[in-house]
């Protein structure tokens, strides 16, 4: 890291020196103003600095995520192992496996959306949502939950096993919890980018230790379908908060750094780095202009 930051650091300097070289003592100190107002203020780097209303939105989704599918540890297997699955040890664990081969699955699509959709608030808290929405179907099924006909058609092994195909998917949309939640970070701000990095890997491993205590507490008291009754509208609920705050006007109240034209456009990597060009420059040729 220190090495790193040194070469980050050199190559700055150069830079500087290469931009000083051809601008007069007043243009360098102008300058010098006009990239201040553009660094990120130190009060982000503290852990409520570092917050905003869209990034309060996106953890608490986030340890639902995680919460709600760690459930399904101390619980899947009583409903398992009665009829009309009368599964082993050696099934279950199976089953759990399939649901960690449709993350793998998932996650090489939804990775490659994320990357060439930067800056798009929208489009993460939808794919987002959308994971919900899978774990919601997930629990519907698994129970089944109190629904009429829900019971008559999927308390049977294929349904099981489509439900942990589906707990697989809610999973993967998580993984735009991230690039939400460095929107307006400066690239080379490492110590913010660390910061809510450690937060975020926080949230989730916090909702994935209390997730099978509260399966197990709830289980205990409602039975199985009870409890992946409740499980899916706590999922209901977060697709709800997602779609909303997914809406073009919320997202940029959510977070003002939100780019204008992100809404459901899609942003590719290259338009965000001329952007953020000609947004630096732009501020440097107010500042000769000024002058």
């Amino acid at each position: 890291n220190n090495n790193n930051n040194n070469n980050n650091n050199n190559a700055i300097q150069q830079t500087n020196a290469a931009d000083a070289a051809t601008q007069t003592p007043q243009q360098q100190q102008q300058t010098n103003a006009a990239d201040a107002a553009t660094q990120t203020p130190q009060q982000e780097h503290t852990l409520l600095g570092a917050m905003n209303k869209s990034r309060v939105v996106i953890l608490i989704a986030m340890g639902f995520n995680g919460g709600i599918v760690a459930t399904l540890d101390p619980t899947l297997a009583y409903r398992l192992k009665d009829h009309p699955f009368d599964y082993n040890s050696s099934l279950i664990g199976l089953l759990f496996m399939a649901s960690s081969v449709s993350y793998i699955v998932t996650s090489i699509p939804t990775g490659y959306l994320l990357d060439n959709s930067k800056g798009n608030s929208s489009l993460f808290k939808i794919i987002q949502g959308i994971g919900f929405v899978a774990l919601v179907a997930c629990f519907g099924i698994l129970g089944p939950i109190y629904f009429e006909g829900f019971e008559s058609a999927f308390n049977n092994p294929p349904s099981a096993w489509a439900a942990m195909i589906l707990k697989g998917i809610g999973s993967s949309g998580a993984n735009a919890a991230y690039p939400d939640l460095v929107i307006g970070v400066d690239d080379r701000d490492e110590k913010l980018h660390a910061r809510l990095s450690g937060i975020w890997n926080a949230t989730y491993a916090i909702g994935w230790a209390l997730g099978p205590l509260f399966g197990g507490a709830v289980y205990q008291a409602l039975g199985f379908r009870g409890f992946t009754t409740l499980c899916a509208g706590i999922a209901t609920a977060n697709v709800v908060m997602l779609f909303f705050a997914a809406l073009p006007s919320v997202s940029r109240y959510l977070n003002p750094k939100t780019p204008q034209n992100s809404g459901f456009v899609r942003v590719s990597s290259e338009e965000t780095a001329e952007k953020n060009s000609e947004d630096h420059l732009e501020g440097r040729n107010n500042v000769y202009t000024a002058s």
